[in-house]
């Protein structure tokens, strides 16, 4: 018997995405991602998230919902941090993080942080 290892992993892992690409593309879903994996000697278990196009991510919802209530600006809005432009897209579960993108990847903001950036770039904007 042969047993699981994180190279073997590796391997399935770009596999099963690449076939998740191919089936998104058929059946038109803007994510179909391969999560988070875990092995053990015997095998491994794994999460795939799928969202049909134009749908929203299970973060966007979450946002969506709770914006308002901890006043942050709509989703999609854009602030700069750190010289990058990010755009809000979702938020945790927890509330206490918010997703933004910049340049093709994901990062996390502490939800305050977000709402005192934005709040500032609001004003300055409307003061000039």
């Amino acid at each position: 018997m042969t047993t699981m290892t994180k190279a073997k992993l590796d391997a399935i892992r770009a596999d099963t995405q690449a076939a998740l690409d191919a089936v998104a593309t058929k059946h038109g879903l803007s994510k179909y991602k391969l999560g988070k994996m875990i092995y053990s000697d015997d095998g491994f278990h794994a999460k795939v998230d799928a969202v049909l196009e134009g749908g929203r991510t299970k973060e966007a919802i979450t946002y969506d919902a709770n914006h308002e209530f901890m006043d942050l600006p709509v989703r999609g809005t854009a602030f700069n941090s750190n010289g990058l432009t990010f755009t809000i897209s979702g938020m945790n579960t927890t509330g206490s993080k918010v997703r933004a993108d910049a340049n093709g990847k994901t990062y996390l903001f502490k939800t305050d942080d977000v709402a005192k950036i934005c709040k500032r770039q609001a004003a300055l904007s409307k003061a000039s």
